[in-house]
């Protein structure tokens, strides 16, 4: 049943997924809205139905290519949070840490239900550190104690899409793609200090589609829940509420 499940679970699955609900919906075109993954999401879906889109709103930009995928869980951000990184490959033997997220996928699939447990602890905790430009360690750590069978479900889905390359043809195709979608009007919002999704993705969307407003919130870190991000967001929305 595992494997049936991972088999229909892809990145065009759910943009099939998305199409499937507005026409059940009834609803003729509609805004895209998505952060994070769902910018990602946000960009296929829009690039592969142009015309049931009226506009974009994007944050914290991510394309799911390897540079990006390895960044987060192999090097990159553990330049930035030494300290947490010891945490996060601790659960992992040394000799499988040229390759932490195949070393991770393997546990967080596997049969030892106590080994699955401390690998998505240590996963979402990284995830979580990386999250907030000032971490609330407290929250954090109750978190962490209450990892049940959702986050462990959230994390097999995320290291399965890492592995898988979002199942696109190329490490760039959402930005190849971005041709398709210059002419609706689209807002990108990006924190300066977004260690998840650093900057450079937008950077490289932004001139790609120059079109789109482009926002780049100073003291903004990864989450819509940061003040500035989640301002910039609001605006978004106000803007385009009467497209």
């Amino acid at each position: 049943m595992m494997a049936v499940y991972w088999k229909e679970n892809t990145t065009w699955h759910l943009v099939a997924d998305v199409e499937r609900l507005r026409t059940h919906l009834g609803i003729e075109k509609w805004v895209v809205f998505g952060g994070s993954w769902g910018s990602a999401l946000g960009l296929a879906y829009s690039e592969s139905h142009p015309d049931r889109v009226k506009g974009i709103i994007i944050r914290g930009i991510y394309t799911i290519s390897r540079r990006e995928n390895m960044w987060i869980k192999q090097a990159g951000a553990n330049t930035v949070f030494p300290d947490y990184w010891e945490d996060y490959v601790s659960v992992i033997p040394e000799g499988e840490r040229g390759d932490l997220l195949s070393a991770y996928h393997r546990r967080m699939t596997g049969d030892d239900a106590e080994e699955k447990l401390l690998c998505i602890r240590a996963w979402n905790r990284w995830e979580d550190i990386l999250s907030q430009l000032v971490a609330d360690e407290e929250e954090i750590e109750a978190r962490r104690q209450k990892s049940d069978v959702a986050d462990l479900e959230h994390a097999v889905t995320a290291c399965h899409y890492f592995i898988h390359g979002g199942w696109l043809r190329s490490d760039t195709q959402l930005l190849d793609d971005v041709v398709k979608i210059r002419h609706l009007p689209g807002i990108i919002i990006q924190g300066r200090y977004d260690i998840i999704c650093p900057m450079r993705t937008a950077w490289a969307l932004h001139k790609r589609w120059p079109e789109a407003d482009f926002h780049i919130v100073p003291d903004g870190g990864h989450t819509s829940r940061e003040p500035g991000v989640g301002q910039k967001l609001l605006e978004a929305a106000e803007k385009f509420k009467t497209l």
